[in-house]
């Protein structure tokens, strides 16, 4: 069993005291547990192969085998298109109570519901390109998902997640969106009959959304319009008949979540229709891979200086990510996250110490799990250095253990209600568990010059902080240090319930 923290006061001294969880002394149980979803089975070879897959390391397990175990890390089943229920009650009847998981993918049960060939529709010259109709293609995906989950539950089998794992869509920047699309579109009669440049706010799509620079408003409103098009074929094909069958399950597609107020990648402002839901099925999942564009790191926040771009930068977009899910706290969220080696456009955080304050720090705003993009090798030409390994996974379970022995209790509640400043040097998060506060500071070090953590500490008593031109004070406040220090770049502070830092800048 996984240890807890029990945290008492004593004469304004704190002390730790070691528990285990699922004792009612402490009433920690592992449902409160904050727990990883990962893309690929831990500690899997790229070379294990069966009926269940092939990439990625996705395996089937004999049923006198248990997949390679990381504590806090459960592996998603692949729901492809050639499995049977047989093999998913296999595959999930070795995941833990209240995580059993499945993900359905771009070769998923069913095919594609947006791209069937019979949802095509006739361009003027008489060849065949895409709309944005798919009647077709919902039906057969609806069938499929109606069909497999009912036999399996049948068969006893039993489901907590579903994670959708589908990036196609509308926008104009998705693949057949041409202007010889459009125009098709526009003339289709379905066009007019629904009503869509009411929708949209403009006709003319030809003109509107290919020959004019980007990004004009009625570009980002095909774009929002769409998104949410896609959304309801979605829930349509794949979440409503999931749901109807198990109406607890839990169901997320990747990149679908309301992130009104934070700039995209490219630092343009997000259009914020609230009458257009933006995420299938029960709960928002957008990635906090921290991906940093020329035009958001020349963004200036708040007349500053341009945001910038690096690890500390990529740190805070990732975190503020999670926080704009988690300010629209009426429908709750599962960020994805990607693995330490993970090379991404921009996403400076990979590879350096930040990541695992990314990891910590989105885990304090208060998600319902955390899903794991960690893809193995699965061509033998790949550099296995740009993949993932056992070793990043078992830091990820580490990184969720040391969260969960402060914070994996039934009262835990996150302190976020705000994103983070753009410009701050230093990054605070705070959340209450087990009748105290909680709290992770990172401040933003120059770690080419090997920039010192313990630099910034100024007293113990009070607890002090001094962070370039700030200064950060916890009351009552005392230092937490992990046996074992998976992520050296940050502090961990608990204080008492109500205490609040105090924040000032630096005489």
């Amino acid at each position: 069993m996984m240890s807890a923290i029990r945290i008492v006061w004593l004469s304004g001294l704190v002390l730790l005291i070691a528990t285990s969880v699922g004792k009612a002394a402490d009433d920690t149980s592992p449902d409160n547990l904050l727990i990883v979803l990962a893309w690929s089975p831990a500690a899997s070879e790229a070379s294990d192969t069966s009926a269940l897959g092939g990439k990625n390391g996705v395996v089937e397990y004999p049923p006198d085998e248990q997949a390679p175990a990381i504590a806090n890390v459960v592996p998603m089943f692949w729901l492809k298109a050639d499995v049977t229920p047989e093999q998913a009650k296999l595959a999930l009847d070795q995941q833990p109570e209240g995580y059993r998981c499945m993900i359905w993918v771009w070769d998923g049960l069913g095919g594609d519901p947006l791209k069937s060939d019979a949802d095509k529709i006739k361009a003027s010259d008489g060849s065949l390109v895409r709309g944005i109709w798919a009647e077709h293609g919902v039906a057969q995906t609806a069938a499929a998902m109606r069909d497999f989950f009912t036999h399996y539950k049948s068969l006893g089998g039993k489901l907590d997640y579903l994670v959708l794992d589908y990036e196609e869509g509308f926008t104009r920047w998705h693949r057949g969106m041409t202007p010889k699309a459009f125009a098709a579109i526009e003339s289709d009669p379905r066009f007019s009959s629904e009503g869509w440049a009411n929708k949209l706010g403009f006709n003319d799509l030809v003109v509107e959304l290919t020959e004019k620079p980007f990004p004009t408003v009625n570009q980002k409103n095909w774009n929002a319009v769409m998104g949410a098009h896609r959304v309801e074929l979605l829930n349509k094909s794949i979440s409503d008949p999931v749901l109807a069958i198990f109406p607890n399950a839990k169901i997320s597609n990747y990149g679908d979540a309301d992130l009104a107020g934070l700039p995209d990648l490219n630092g343009h402002e997000r259009l914020n229709i609230s009458s257009l839901r933006r995420h299938t099925g029960t709960h928002q999942s957008a990635n906090v891979y921290g991906i940093i564009q020329s035009g958001l790191s020349r963004k200036k926040f708040n007349g500053e200086q341009a945001f910038g771009s690096g690890p500390f930068q990529s740190l805070v977009l990732g975190v503020n990510t999670a926080r704009a899910m988690a300010i629209h706290g009426e429908t709750p969220f599962m960020p994805w996250v990607g693995f330490l080696a993970f090379v991404g456009r921009g996403s400076e955080y990979s590879g350096s110490d930040y990541y695992q304050e990314m990891l910590l720090h989105v885990a304090m705003t208060g998600p319902e799990v955390i899903l794991y993009w960690n893809p193995y090798p699965w061509r033998a030409n790949q550099d296995p250095t740009r993949w993932s390994d056992a070793e990043q996974d078992q830091l990820v379970g580490r990184l969720m253990r040391q969260f969960n022995t402060l914070a994996g209790f039934a009262d835990r509640r996150t302190l976020v209600t705000e994103l983070a400043s753009w410009n701050e040097p230093f990054l605070l998060s705070g959340i209450t568990a087990n009748g105290a506060s909680v709290w992770r500071l990172t401040p933003e070090l120059n770690l080419s010059a090997d920039g010192n953590l313990d630099d910034i500490v100024v007293s113990t008593d009070p607890l002090t902080f001094r962070i370039k031109n700030r200064i950060v004070k916890f009351p009552q406040g005392n230092l937490y240090r992990p046996d074992h220090n998976d992520a050296p770049l940050g502090y961990w502070i608990i204080a008492p319930l109500s205490v609040r830092p105090i924040m000032r800048p630096a005489q």
